[in-house]
């Protein structure tokens, strides 16, 4: 059943799971992250490295577009980073059972087969390969480090 609550949609995305893709290529979404008043339109992006895609809900992607617009020193540069990014981004909704299409293209191309690895980024999601999600060791232990240092201020 859905809540009446207001969604906080920079916290929103929390957590991790393993989830099948099915033969339509559609995974579900967790379902505390389907709350009502819960984004169902999504950009999905293919990261930078090809390793995994990059799930935004429009005013986080909005939000991202701007800065590289603002970020742009050389202006008539803006058409050809669209142009590149749109070899990135495709959108996306929720069907009516909470499921998440993720374009063929996109799947294939960042190593995603049966199975999807969602890892909530709190505005933001992610889907790995469940084989390529493992950080590096060192960079995990700065990662760990950073998150320690400020979970000490809470």
């Amino acid at each position: 059943m859905k809540r009446n609550v207001p969604i906080n949609s920079a916290t929103l995305y929390s957590g991790r799971s393993r989830h099948t893709i099915d033969g339509s290529n559609r995974i579900m979404m967790p379902s505390e992250w389907r709350e009502a008043g819960a984004p169902v339109r999504f950009f999905v992006i293919v990261s930078p490295a090809e390793d995994h895609l990059i799930i935004c809900p429009p005013p986080v992607f909005e939000t991202f577009l701007a800065e590289v617009r603002a970020d742009t020193v050389d202006k008539t540069q803006i058409p050809e980073i669209e142009r590149q990014l749109n070899n990135r981004v495709r959108q996306v909704s929720l069907d009516r059972f909470g499921r998440l299409p993720l374009p063929r293209e996109f799947t294939t191309r960042v190593g995603i087969g049966q199975h999807g690895e969602i890892v909530g980024r709190f505005s933001k999601f992610e889907i790995w390969a469940h084989d390529k999600l493992e950080t590096p060791q060192p960079a995990r232990d700065d990662a760990l480090a950073t998150v320690s240092r400020k979970l000490q201020s809470i």
